[in-house]
Protein backbone atom coordinates (compact mmCIF):
# COMPACT_ATOMS: atom_id res chain seq x y z
CA UNK A 1 0.00 0.00 0.00
CA UNK A 2 1.06 3.69 -0.79
CA UNK A 3 1.94 5.87 1.67
CA UNK A 4 -0.20 9.42 0.62
CA UNK A 5 1.25 12.79 0.83
CA UNK A 6 0.27 13.25 4.10
CA UNK A 7 2.78 10.58 5.73
CA UNK A 8 4.05 11.22 9.11
CA UNK A 9 7.42 12.40 7.51
CA UNK A 10 5.87 14.61 5.36
CA UNK A 11 3.77 16.64 8.38
CA UNK A 12 7.42 16.17 9.89
CA UNK A 13 8.76 18.33 6.90
CA UNK A 14 6.29 20.65 6.71
CA UNK A 15 6.52 21.72 10.48
CA UNK A 16 10.19 22.09 10.10
CA UNK A 17 10.17 24.33 7.40
CA UNK A 18 7.38 26.33 9.23
CA UNK A 19 9.78 26.30 11.82
CA UNK A 20 12.83 28.07 10.10
CA UNK A 21 10.49 30.11 7.92
CA UNK A 22 9.18 31.47 11.59
CA UNK A 23 13.00 31.94 12.44
CA UNK A 24 13.85 33.80 9.64
CA UNK A 25 10.85 36.22 9.77
CA UNK A 26 12.06 37.08 13.50
CA UNK A 27 15.53 37.40 13.02
CA UNK A 28 14.57 39.98 10.03
CA UNK A 29 12.04 41.84 12.39
CA UNK A 30 14.98 41.90 14.92
CA UNK A 31 17.67 43.41 12.39
CA UNK A 32 15.01 45.91 11.40
CA UNK A 33 14.79 46.91 14.83
CA UNK A 34 18.11 47.53 15.54
CA UNK A 35 18.69 48.70 11.78
CA UNK A 36 15.98 51.79 13.28
CA UNK A 37 18.49 52.38 16.20
CA UNK A 38 19.93 55.87 16.95
CA UNK A 39 23.38 56.64 16.54
CA UNK A 40 24.72 58.52 19.79
CA UNK A 41 27.28 59.86 17.23
CA UNK A 42 25.99 61.47 14.50
CA UNK A 43 21.56 60.73 15.16
CA UNK A 44 21.46 58.87 12.05
CA UNK A 45 18.54 56.19 12.30
CA UNK A 46 21.13 53.47 10.32
CA UNK A 47 22.35 50.69 12.26
CA UNK A 48 23.47 47.76 11.72
CA UNK A 49 23.99 45.00 14.51
CA UNK A 50 27.79 43.45 14.19
CA UNK A 51 28.16 39.63 14.58
CA UNK A 52 31.43 38.17 15.33
CA UNK A 53 32.67 34.24 14.70
CA UNK A 54 34.40 32.54 12.03
CA UNK A 55 33.50 33.18 8.81
CA UNK A 56 31.79 30.39 7.34
CA UNK A 57 29.73 30.25 4.23
CA UNK A 58 26.22 30.02 6.43
CA UNK A 59 27.92 33.58 8.23
CA UNK A 60 28.45 35.07 5.22
CA UNK A 61 25.46 34.28 2.88
CA UNK A 62 23.32 35.99 6.12
CA UNK A 63 25.60 38.83 6.28
CA UNK A 64 25.09 38.89 2.43
CA UNK A 65 21.04 38.45 3.08
CA UNK A 66 20.73 41.11 5.32
CA UNK A 67 23.54 43.67 3.98
CA UNK A 68 23.23 47.08 5.60
CA UNK A 69 21.06 45.49 8.65
CA UNK A 70 24.27 43.29 9.72
CA UNK A 71 27.88 43.25 9.48
CA UNK A 72 30.36 40.59 10.04
CA UNK A 73 32.99 41.67 12.66
CA UNK A 74 35.85 39.21 12.28
CA UNK A 75 36.01 36.19 14.10
CA UNK A 76 38.69 37.42 17.21
CA UNK A 77 36.01 38.90 19.63
CA UNK A 78 36.58 40.45 23.31
CA UNK A 79 33.80 41.39 25.82
CA UNK A 80 34.72 45.26 24.87
CA UNK A 81 34.03 44.71 21.54
CA UNK A 82 30.79 47.27 19.72
CA UNK A 83 27.48 45.27 19.14
CA UNK A 84 26.06 47.96 17.15
CA UNK A 85 27.54 49.93 13.82
CA UNK A 86 26.03 53.44 12.55
CA UNK A 87 26.12 53.32 9.01
CA UNK A 88 26.36 56.51 8.42
CA UNK A 89 29.64 57.70 10.50
CA UNK A 90 30.92 54.20 11.28
CA UNK A 91 30.89 54.83 15.06
CA UNK A 92 30.24 51.18 16.87
CA UNK A 93 28.78 50.96 20.14
CA UNK A 94 27.58 48.55 22.76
Amino acid sequence: MAKGIHSKKYRKAQQAAQRAQAAQQARREALEAIHQMQCPNCGARNTAAIEYGFPSEALLAEVRQYAGMLIHGGCEFWPEQPKFECNACKHGWR
